[in-house]
């Protein structure tokens, strides 16, 4: 039987999204129990990271003084936020 879902990729300045497509949370910029080696490795290509979390801590200075979300969470793949 053939499906009328949708399938795509997003290309990014951090890497290319194929959806539809598995997108863990990281609350506070982290992954829970999963470290960003461990995430590469199965192939996460998308990481959602709450802003709303991540302005009352660390706040936006903080982030902003590390040079954005992607160096202050050391990860070179795509984030959504």
């Amino acid at each position: 039987k053939t499906s009328r879902a949708r399938v795509g990729r997003i290309h990014t300045p951090h890497g290319v999204i194929d959806t539809p497509g598995f997108v863990p949370v990281a609350t506070n910029g982290t992954l829970k129990a999963v470290d960003h080696q461990a995430a590469n490795e199965a192939n996460c290509q998308l990481m959602f990271c709450n802003s709303y979390h991540l302005m009352i801590q660390p706040g936006p200075d903080v982030i902003e003084k590390a040079g954005g979300i992607h160096k202050f969470i050391n990860r070179h793949r795509p984030i959504i936020t």
